[in-house]
């Protein structure tokens, strides 16, 4: 942190005044620094106040500032400007920012760390931000005989712009210029390769690094961290433990951020014991694990259902001072739900209770998880009391939630009340998804079968153009009383209607075929199993749900003759499909969707 020492000025409050401006606190600056703005004050004073309104994101305000620094007749310098760009920069006006630039640059030749504050400001615009490059000769800026933060912070907020834009083959064609100008640095490296790890990019993540190896980058732990949350985000955790031990092989000390990854990996396997296993090897290296940390572990336990551990390890946070949040309290909320316990629902009902009476206020994901729960049930009366009562302590309204709701009223068989939530979609300010849709509709089909087409041609017209709706599920759900009464020929009817309106089928629509064939009189073994073959040859997936639709259709006596042990993806163990009935989520604050089936309503993790 820069202190401050100059003649007639009280260092001390000076000095006080610049932390704040590093934490955005604009009135606590401007009270330390109104005594000494009279009579003569110097330029650097109210650079320091507008760098708290930099910081704070609050361009109007540094503008007014800068205003009153005119009629105090103080000079203001290329800082000055520097100030307002950032100020422009994090306020993500791009405009502003490029004026302010030029106000600079009309006084002397800008720096490339200016010109990073002004790519910063085109983060939303990488296009804008790559003709800011381009045209550095005219700003009498070199960027490479500057300094290797300044290079790397111009090269790093253009690949950064790029990968936030989701177009990582400029991001890469920024990263090579970076490096034909002599710009490249471990930071940029590490930006580009946080860009493949946030697209799940594992083989070009695993590239990047080993080419950054080859340019004798230094690798640190971040750029360790990203590799492995690429995998993570696969969900491959061997790969990502694997990184790890390189990690700890190279002699990169171990920290934090690349813990929190491998654990939450593991914790998505419901791998409770290689949770704690690596946490107590963690501990042991004398890491300070932080709440996420320790929160993966509850997520692990939640991912397996356990939720007298998911308790007693949230009983150990609080008793050890750690203060948990409101992640691992909705984590142990989870765990309740996960369990086979009878009295699951009522249990995530007292767990969410006791995170209100600790004063921790639960969040849309909270109050989610919990109406999702009873909408599986088709409890339609608790549902809504939870749903009231996130309105309350949140206000705004959660789609995610409204259909949980919908669903709700859909198992419990009432498809006047789900029609009735539906309508007050428009009421609560939110625009009806495909998930709405298809919850609907599968209200419809339990409810009245015959009217299924006539709503879904009803819903089609009210679709909105950027909606991709219908969906694979929508057809699953007309397909599912033809499937049940063992019409294969409406169940192939609607099958090719998805094929011509471009939506590939899934493994729920094969289902549909399947229990065609198992329901139809007499059963038609020959043609599920063709039927089955054929979509395996082709590169489907297949799920439980698949297979013992494939069962039902073949009879005992196929059954015994035909070896579907050596069919393709046919064991009970299958990865399940999107509409089967897995779990709702981890503990973090990510988006969730209920997917709607043949099979009910669940809410998945995306």
């Amino acid at each position: 942190m820069r202190r401050y020492f100059s003649r007639g000025i009280a260092t001390d409050s000076v000095n006080v005044a610049n932390q704040f401006a590093e934490a955005g606190d604009v009135q606590k600056v401007r009270e330390l620094l109104e005594p000494l703005l009279t009579g003569g004050a110097k330029p650097f004073l109210f650079n320091i106040v507008l760098k708290a309104y930099a910081n704070a994101a609050d361009l109007l305000g540094a503008e007014a500032w800068y205003r009153r620094m005119l009629s105090s007749k103080v000079s203001p310098n290329v800082k000055t400007f520097g100030k307002l760009c950032k100020s422009a920069a994090k306020a993500r006006e791009p405009l502003s920012a490029e004026r302010w630039f030029f106000r600079a640059a009309e006084r002397l030749p800008v720096s490339s760390v200016q010109l990073g504050t002004l790519l910063d400001a085109c983060k939303e615009d990488p296009q804008r931000g790559e003709s800011w490059l381009r045209r550095k000769e005219l700003l009498n800026l070199d960027l490479p005989k500057s300094s290797e933060a300044s290079k790397s912070a111009a090269y790093g907020a253009s690949v950064a712009a790029w990968a936030k834009a989701g177009d990582l083959r400029s991001a890469e064609m920024a990263f090579h210029r970076a490096v034909r100008e002599g710009g490249v640095s471990s930071r940029l490296w590490a930006i580009l390769l946080d860009a493949y790890s946030k697209s799940s990019a594992t083989e070009k993540a695993a590239e990047w690094f080993q080419a950054g190896i080859e340019m004798q980058l230094k690798p640190c732990a971040v750029s360790y961290t990203s590799v492995m949350d690429a995998f993570a985000r696969t969900r491959d955790s061997p790969a990502a433990e694997k990184w790890m031990l390189a990690l700890i092989r190279d002699g990169i000390r171990l920290e934090n951020p690349p813990c929190v990854v491998l654990l939450g990996s593991w914790a998505k396997m419901a791998e409770v014991e290689r949770v704690e296993a690596w946490m107590g090897r963690m501990q042991a290296a004398k890491v300070q694990l932080d709440i996420m940390a320790h929160t993966a572990l509850i997520s692990a336990c939640a991912a397996a259902g356990d939720a007298e551990k998911a308790e007693a390890v949230l009983q150990e946070l609080c008793t050890a001072g750690l203060e948990p949040d409101v992640v691992p309290h909705t984590a142990v909320v989870q765990a309740h739900l996960r369990s086979h316990h009878p009295e699951r629902l009522a249990r995530a009902c007292n767990a969410m209770e006791r995170m209100m009476g600790d004063g921790i206020a639960p969040n849309a994901l909270s109050f989610g998880l919990l109406i999702g729960g009873f909408a599986s049930e088709g409890h339609t009366a608790e549902a809504e009391d939870w749903y009231a009562r996130m309105r309350w302590n949140i206000r705004d309204a959660d789609l995610v939630a409204h259909n949980a709701v919908i669903n709700a009223a859909t198992r419990a068989g009432d498809a006047v009340r789900a029609q009735l939530w539906w309508e007050r979609l428009e009421a609560c300010e939110l625009l009806a998804d495909a998930t709405s849709m298809n919850t609907l509709l599968d209200a419809v089909v339990r409810a009245a079968p015959e009217e299924a087409l006539v709503c879904y041609q009803s819903l089609k017209g009210r679709s909105r153009r950027d909606m991709a709706w219908p969906t694979e599920v929508t057809f699953a759900i007309l397909m599912r009383p033809f499937a049940l009464g063992g019409d294969l020929k409406s169940v192939d009817r609607l099958w090719q209607q998805m094929v011509s309106d471009g939506i590939r089928p899934q493994p729920c629509n094969l289902w549909a075929v399947l229990s065609a064939c198992a329901n139809s009189n007499p059963m038609l073994p020959d043609t599920a199993v063709q039927r089955y073959q054929d979509w395996v040859q082709q590169g489907g997936s297949t799920d439980r749900h698949v297979v013992s639709a494939l069962r039902a259709a073949l009879g005992e006596t196929k059954l015994k003759k035909t070896k579907t042990d050596r069919l393709p993806c046919a064991a009970v163990g299958a990865p399940l499909g999107l509409y089967s009935p897995i779990g709702v989520g981890d503990s973090q604050n990510k988006p969730f969707h209920y997917v709607g089936s043949m099979f009910g309503w669940t809410l998945i993790q995306i």
